[in-house]
Formats: structure tokens, C-alpha cells, sequence
């Protein structure tokens, strides 16, 4: 995961995601916003969410990591169900 420093706007930071070329995993961090770069023919592929927990941002890495950058929609799916699921019991 790299932490991007860009201090600007969302925007600006997936223009700079984009200028990089790299497929990825990336957080912005003023804004909490996870951005999940994927290699999609000749270009890059922005995948946007929230992280709204370090739990819940340490399960979307874990999921990049197991499925080399590949998104895996049911299992993101998953996920964020099972986080919100949590949020709601502790409300």
C-alpha cells in the first residue's frame, strides 16, 4: 500500500494516480478514500471507496494482496457487508 501525500483534492490525487501508470492500492488520507488502481488493457482502471474502519481497510489490503491486484467484486462485497453488520451491533 502506498500512502499518497498529495494534500490537494481527490481529484487531484487520481490525476497523479493516473500520470503514474502503476496498478496499485493507494489511501488518501485526508479524505479516508481508498483508491484501488487495477491494469485494464492500456490503462488504469480507478476502483473508489471509503475505508471506514482500519479493520475494514486492512481486510480491502489483504484482499488486493490475495488476488494480485485483481478486483474481486463478491469478496469486496463481502466485505463491506460484514462491516457495516458490525457497525450497526455496536450502535
Amino acid at each position: 500500500m502506498a500512502v499518497l501525500p498529495f494534500g490537494h483534492s481527490q481529484m487531484d490525487a487520481e490525476k497523479a494516480l493516473q500520470g503514474m501508470g502503476k496498478p496499485g492500492f493507494y489511501r488518501l488520507v485526508q479524505t479516508q478514500r481508498i483508491i484501488w488502481c487495477e491494469a485494464d488493457g492500456s490503462g488504469l482502471r480507478l476502483r473508489k471507496s471509503h475505508a471506514s474502519s482500519p479493520q475494514g481497510l486492512r481486510e480491502m489490503q489483504e484482499i488486493f494482496d490475495r488476488n494480485a491486484g485483481r478486483y474481486a467484486a463478491e469478496e469486496v462485497q463481502a466485505t463491506r457487508r460484514s462491516v457495516k453488520r458490525n457497525r450497526q451491533k455496536t450502535k
